[in-house]
């Protein structure tokens, strides 16, 4: 399978986690490079980093877009980064991991009131 199936079966399985958990998700923006690694309006588009080379070193990085997908859509519930937001995302990267059949690890959990 190459990344960019890789990819879209990600983004699939984003779009079915974000309608089973009642999150107004309506895109998927890709970038290939520069800016921040994702970022997430309140009207429900994510734009996400996402590289485009097929080396093993991608599949890392694959597992990073989804912990990065996870992270923006736990914004649509959650604004900030306090506890309740970070607890969702934990969730939502289990939950993401389940659907597409990798793990994803949660991000490193720094909670700002």
């Amino acid at each position: 399978m190459t990344n960019s199936e890789l990819f879209n079966l990600m983004e699939k399985k984003a779009f079915e986690l974000a309608k089973d958990e009642g999150l107004a998700l309506k895109l998927i923006k890709r970038r290939p490079r520069a800016g921040t690694v994702g970022t997430c309006t309140y009207d429900g588009i994510i734009s996400i980093l996402i590289p485009s080379s097929p080396t093993m070193e991608e599949r890392v990085k694959i597992q990073e877009v989804g912990r990065t997908i996870a992270h923006e859509l736990a914004h649509l519930r959650h604004q900030g980064h306090g506890l309740n937001f970070w607890t969702y995302s934990m969730l939502l990267c289990m939950k993401l991991s389940i659907k597409l059949g990798i793990h994803i690890m949660p991000e490193k959990v720094m909670v700002s009131e």
